[in-house]
């Protein structure tokens, strides 16, 4: 008895028990190397590592330079509605934004995208936004999830993941997206030829090189006529406006990159786009626009 009364006042000193404040102070530099050597191999998965994809562009891993091979590479022309379609490369987004007004002229901007990232981990993210002018309310949402929810097909993209919904060939969309109080179903339709985007005096058309971080294709169809369907608090209007959509692929480091990036659909029926790129220093890596009219584009 008196022993075991020593034994509660003072401790025991047998061996600590794993799980035990004793165990953690005696083996707590262990324990945070080992945190610390999982916490980097998820990083490396996540944004370093780069599977090299099974086509295309050559694949460029975070903090390395372009292989020789991409210099030498000869670059593929865009092909549409082929290109429409999803590609097996490091980086990808299709990408709508807009304006819409109901019969009696309300006001609403949107903005709804699926982005693709593959690597070690391949996933999708889709994110989308409504903004009622009348209240100034902004309603957003977002999903992600392993993999690429996305139907196999020839010339042109389905993606399908609960409430959202992408769909695409050619010149003719529609897309769907929903989140608390609000409800958004639009089909598009495109009258004039997509744009390729394309620095003066570069041989492809479509194809922008960011240094660095790698080469991107690029394509807009900058006033696609939309109607649908917005539902906001359980109310239902119809609507109809002009939406700008992107599509851009290839194998580059979004992650290394800094941008401003304008779409103005002009008054005059002129569509221009105007971007500038930095890398994560602040230095300039390229400056450009698109001036696009009556289905031609000039690149600026």
């Amino acid at each position: 008895m008196e022993n075991n009364n020593y034994r509660r006042r003072h401790g025991a000193r047998g061996k600590a028990r794993p799980g035990s404040a004793r165990w953690f102070r005696r083996y707590r530099g262990l324990v945070i190397a080992g945190w610390m050597v999982a916490l980097l191999v998820v990083l490396w998965v996540l944004f370093v590592r780069v599977d090299k994809p099974s086509n295309g562009l050559p694949a460029i891993s975070l903090g390395s330079e372009p292989p020789a091979a991409a210099a030498s590479a000869t670059p593929q022309p865009v092909k549409l509605p082929t290109d429409d379609a999803l590609h097996e490369q490091l980086t990808e987004w299709w990408y709508y934004s807009g304006h819409l007004q109901t019969e009696s002229g309300e006001r609403y901007s949107f903005h709804m995208a699926a982005f693709v990232r593959r690597g070690g981990l391949t996933h999708t993210v889709f994110h989308g936004s409504l903004l009622d002018h009348q209240s100034e309310k902004l309603y957003t949402e977002q999903a992600r999830t392993a993999g690429v929810p996305a139907d196999t097909q020839r010339d042109g993209f389905t993606f399908s993941y609960g409430e959202w919904q992408l769909r695409g060939s050619g010149a003719q969309h529609a897309a769907k997206m929903a989140g608390k109080d609000f409800r958004l179903d639009v089909q598009m339709n495109d009258s004039q030829p997509p744009v390729l985007h394309q620095v003066p005096g570069t041989p492809v058309a479509g194809l922008l090189d960011f240094g660095a971080a790698g080469k991107s294709y690029y394509t807009s169809r900058p006033r696609m006529s939309a109607q649908g369907t917005l539902s906001i608090g359980g109310t239902a209007k119809t609507v109809r406006g002009e939406i700008w959509f992107d599509h851009q692929w290839g194998d580059f480091e979004a992650a290394k990159l800094r941008w401003n990036w304008f779409a103005l659909q002009l008054a005059d029926g002129a569509d221009l786009m105007i971007f500038e790129l930095f890398d994560r220093q602040g230095g300039p890596v390229l400056r450009m626009g698109t001036y696009a009219k009556e289905g031609k584009a000039e690149g600026l």
